[in-house]
């Protein structure tokens, strides 16, 4: 029996271990921040655009959302903000409204500005943490271009809806970096497990000093050599450190 098996498996069993401790903790994490967060309204409508029956609907799509994916999906909609950039202040209203899950602040918030007496008007869509994972740049133009028919008819009610789903698609296929950190420590041991068998299995080969082995006796005949520096270009090119971005959003005139 291969000596090193036991000390494999005894990896094996601990490495295991180890996840299915990470994996409660984060679980244990996100139950104590489901807690912290139960009584924030998901929904502020100060600038009046829907009706009351309208809200309700819209704020049990938002707490349904966030309750299944244990990630803050909140809306507030404005007809007046003080000299803020519209995506600042989105920011702000997301921190003063102490939105997010975990030490993350997991979420995304919908800021909906609209003032019909200086016609002016803007979207913008805020998140952080694994809101973040799912409105990236890209998705939240998606998201903008989804909406667009609707807000400019003014079927507030069908757009937030459509808001919830597009977070709800994307949340399909966001990755729980614990999950990624389980396969990734998973795929490491097996690969460890594979790489012993196969050197194992060659252990019988001898290592050779000569080429003799691989020519044939005449079919060679060296009669001189030379080393010839021809030329050397090194091009050096600086690594540029990309920052981790915690938070991202965007903003649209519609």
């Amino acid at each position: 029996m291969n000596r090193k098996l036991p000390t494999l498996l005894i990896t094996l069993i601990m490495i295991t271990g180890f996840c299915f401790g990470v994996v409660s903790a984060s679980a244990e994490t996100a139950n104590n921040a489901e807690i912290t967060h139960s009584t924030i309204p998901l929904l502020v409508d100060e600038a009046d655009l829907l009706n009351e029956k309208e809200e309700n609907n819209i704020k049990q799509k938002l707490e349904d959302f966030s309750e299944k994916h244990e990630i803050e999906l909140a809306i507030i909609t404005v007809s007046d903000y003080d000299g803020y950039d519209l995506y600042n202040y989105a920011a702000v209203l997301y921190s003063e409204y102490e939105y997010g899950y975990g030490k993350n602040r997991d979420g995304a918030l919908l800021l909906r500005y609209e003032n019909n007496e200086i016609n002016d008007r803007e979207i913008v869509i805020y998140s952080r943490g694994k809101g973040a994972e799912i409105f990236t740049d890209d998705y939240i133009e998606k998201t903008f271009d989804a909406m667009q028919s609707d807000i400019e008819s003014k079927r507030y009610e069908s757009a937030f809806s459509t808001y919830v789903e597009m977070a709800s698609e994307g949340a399909k296929h966001s990755i729980d970096p614990v999950v990624l950190f389980v396969f990734v420590l998973v795929g490491m041991v097996i690969g460890a497990v594979a790489i012993k068998v196969i050197i194992s299995k060659n252990k019988s080969v001898a290592r050779k000093n000569t080429a003799n082995l691989y020519t044939r006796q005449g079919s060679m005949n060296v009669t001189e050599k030379s080393d010839v520096f021809i030329r050397s270009h090194i091009t050096k090119t600086e690594r540029v450190q990309k920052e981790s971005r915690s938070s991202s959003g965007g903003s649209r005139k519609i």
